[in-house]
Formats: C-alpha cells, sequence, structure tokens
C-alpha cells in the first residue's frame, strides 16, 4: 500500500502551564504565548508500471495519502483547562495557528507499450488525498476550558489562525487510462476568545 504522511504534531501553550488538572490560584503572567501546529507530512509518490513479458503493463502504484495537520492551542495562562482557576489574570499577546495538510503523494505513471501490436498499456495511478489542517484555538485565559474558570480577567490580543487543507496529488500518465487526481484536504476554522477559546466549562 502507498505509504502515507505522518500527521502532524499538537501544539499546546500557556503562560504559566501548558495542561492544568488540579488548581491555580492567585497568579497572573505578563508572558507572550504562542503555540502552532507542526505540518502534516506529504504523501509518498507511487511507483511507476513497467513491461510484463506477455506484452501487458502494469499499472503505476497510488500515490500515498497527506499527513493531518496538528492542532494549535494557546491561553494566556493555561493552554487546556480541565481543573480550576481562580483569580488569576493574563495581559500578555497570545496567539495561535493550526498545522497544513500534507500534499498528496502523485500516482505513478502507467506502464508503455512497446510492443507492435496485442499490447497494453498500464493505467496510471491515482494521486493521494490531501491531508486536513489542524485547528486552532486561543484564549486570554485559556484556549480550551473543560474546567471552572473563576475571577478572572485578561486584556492581551488574541489571535487564531486555521490551517490549510493539503492539496491532493495528481494522477499519473498513461497512453491508456489516466490516474485521477485525489481530493484536497479540509481546511480548518479558527477560534479565539477574550477570555475563552473554546469553553465546555463554566466561567
Amino acid at each position: 500500500s502507498p505509504r502515507s504522511g505522518s500527521s502532524g504534531c499538537d501544539d499546546v501553550a500557556g503562560g504559566l502551564v501548558g495542561s492544568n488538572n488540579g488548581l491555580i490560584s492567585n497568579v497572573y503572567s505578563i508572558s507572550t504565548v504562542s503555540a502552532v501546529g507542526a505540518n502534516g507530512g506529504n504523501g509518498a509518490l507511487g511507483g511507476n508500471g513497467g513491461l510484463t513479458a506477455e506484452g501487458y503493463n502494469v499499472n503505476g502504484g497510488n500515490g500515498g495519502n497527506g499527513g493531518n495537520g496538528g492542532s494549535g492551542i494557546a491561553g494566556g495562562l493555561v493552554g487546556e483547562n480541565q481543573g480550576v482557576i481562580s483569580n488569576a489574570y493574563s495581559i500578555g499577546a497570545v496567539s495561535s495557528v493550526g498545522g497544513s495538510g500534507g500534499i498528496g503523494g502523485g500516482g505513478g505513471i502507467g506502464g508503455v507499450n512497446h510492443l507492435a501490436s496485442g499490447g497494453v498499456s498500464g493505467s496510471g495511478g491515482n494521486g493521494g488525498s490531501g491531508g486536513n489542517a489542524g485547528f486552532s484555538q486561543s484564549g486570554g485565559i485559556t484556549g480550551q476550558n473543560n474546567g471552572t474558570i473563576n475571577n478572572a480577567y485578561a486584556i492581551d490580543p488574541v489571535t487564531s489562525v486555521g490551517g490549510i487543507g493539503g492539496a491532493g496529488g495528481s494522477g499519473g500518465s498513461s497512453r491508456g487510462t489516466s490516474g485521477e487526481s485525489g481530493a484536497s484536504g479540509t481546511n480548518t476554522t479558527s477560534v479565539a476568545g477574550g477570555l475563552v477559546g473554546a469553553n465546555s466549562g463554566s466561567v
């Protein structure tokens, strides 16, 4: 099977801690925080087809799929909060960027018929699909809140940029049937909040 690109690593960053599962109280941060998801790896190219002894050519191999981009999650105090944040504030700039999806590998060229008659050219391989982009979330206190936030504020500028889906690989050429191009990966939306990027808890 064609080798797919590896997925990009996620990046979670906070002015104090990346991930909180406990209690953070009576603290503040003036740090600049940035989280950037890694890009997905590109898919491998499909192998070219060859000529068999009977005059029938081997089809080109399919290209590998691009890897998905990693996510970027940033918070002025905590990247991801599963616990409690109380009596806290942040005044540093916060930004996050989602990783781009990897490019799909191109399909291999179909084997060419060199016989005067009776031979059949192989089909081109299909291109691999592009990887999906990684999402991004930023918040003045936390990028993702699944816990509890009490008596907290932030006055920092917050930005978030979603990743771009990878392009699909081109189909392999052939004197017979050319391969189909792979589908492009999906883009993602970005989420930014003055206090919390995305909230599933209590504020």
